[in-house]
């Protein structure tokens, strides 16, 4: 008798973990697919520390080695510019803002942020073509890719400024590097956009990335992103 009260016990409390295995992977796949359906990461990726507990970055995120540089590597666009100082610069009266956007030079590679070009730009504090205020800002990011500057390009131009430098190598320029930055690759449905607007299908000879997939687009797809951004949080305690 107490050999059959223990084996429908146990069959009892397998059947009850079962049960929970089955819901907890319902609420699962339910989580991912409203994920990929609302697709929150452009949001979410705005929503950060810097500007609040730690001060803007003067340059866009990127580390080679995030042990002693307290930075790290991001490429998806609303997630590169939300600790940037540009993102929570308001426009002042009589300011004359300059952007500068480039490669590993722009954003200034094995230099200090203070002796950047954009830095020793804004130290003119005059601009000596109106006089006025001068502020630069440094969207330079570390690969060679004029398609992964326009990428950028058309985020900077929604913070009005006054003027565009746009450096330019001839390493920047061959057709078989375009889409292959991780900026593109990362920013599918942006590059798309700007392919279809510009009409520059024909410009690349591998094949230009396509907006996301809906597998892609779930948690489980974008679980590199997203620990990425939260990495790139904590290691504004250390660089702050």
């Amino acid at each position: 008798m107490k050999e059959e009260q223990s084996t429908t016990q146990t069959y009892q409390s397998w059947l009850a973990l079962g049960r929970l295995a089955i819901k907890v992977i319902l609420i699962l796949v339910l989580l991912n697919v409203l994920f990929a359906m609302i697709n929150p990461i452009p949001a979410l990726a705005k929503f950060t520390l810097y500007h609040h507990l730690f001060p803007g970055r003067n340059r866009m995120p990127f580390g080679d080695d995030p042990q002693h540089s307290f930075n790290l590597s991001l490429t998806q666009m609303e997630a590169l510019i939300a600790s940037h100082v540009l993102a929570n610069a308001e426009k002042e009266d009589g300011e004359y803002r300059v952007i500068l956007i480039g490669d590993s030079s722009v954003w200034g590679f094995l230099l200090a942020s203070d002796e950047t070009i954009a830095s020793q730009l804004s130290d003119l504090n005059e601009s000596p073509i109106t006089g006025s205020h001068l502020q630069a800002f440094n969207l330079g990011y570390p690969t060679m890719s004029l398609l992964k500057d326009l990428v950028i390009l058309e985020e900077a131009m929604t913070y009005e400024p006054d003027l565009v430098m746009w450096f330019v190598t001839l390493e920047s320029l061959p057709v078989t590097l375009q889409t292959s930055s991780p900026v593109v690759q990362s920013n599918p449905e942006r590059v798309a956009s700007l392919v279809r607007e510009y009409d520059l299908k024909g410009s690349f000879e591998s094949e230009v990335p396509v907006e996301r997939s809906f597998l892609e687009r779930t948690i489980f797809g974008q679980r590199r992103l997203l620990a990425d951004v939260v990495r790139h949080q904590l290691y504004g305690v250390l660089w702050a």
